[in-house]
C-alpha cells in the first residue's frame, strides 16, 4: 500500500515531502513545518518527525522482526 502511494506521488528523486514551491525541505524547515502541522491538527507541542519512527519500530520488535529482514514478497 505505501509503495503504491509513493509511486503515485509527484516527487523529484527520493524527495516525497516538498515545500509549497516544490523544493525539498531543509531539516530546519521540515521541523518547523511539523510543528505547524501539529498545531493545525490540535496535537500537543513537542512531537517530532524523529518520534514518528519509534512506535512502528517498537511494534516490529514486538512482532520479532529483524533490522535486516527483507519484506515479504507477493505470493510467498
Amino acid at each position: 500500500m505505501l509503495a503504491e502511494i509513493l509511486d503515485a506521488a509527484d516527487r523529484r528523486g527520493e524527495t516525497v515531502l516538498v515545500t509549497g514551491y516544490g523544493q525539498p525541505f531543509s531539516a530546519k524547515s521540515l521541523t518547523g513545518a511539523m510543528a505547524h502541522w501539529c498545531k493545525l491538527t490540535g496535537l500537543p507541542k513537542g512531537l517530532t518527525l524523529h518520534g514518528l519512527k519509534k512506535p512502528p519500530g517498537a511494534h516490529l520488535a514486538e512482532a520479532e522482526a529483524f533490522t535486516r529482514q527483507q519484506p515479504a514478497t507477493a505470493g510467498g
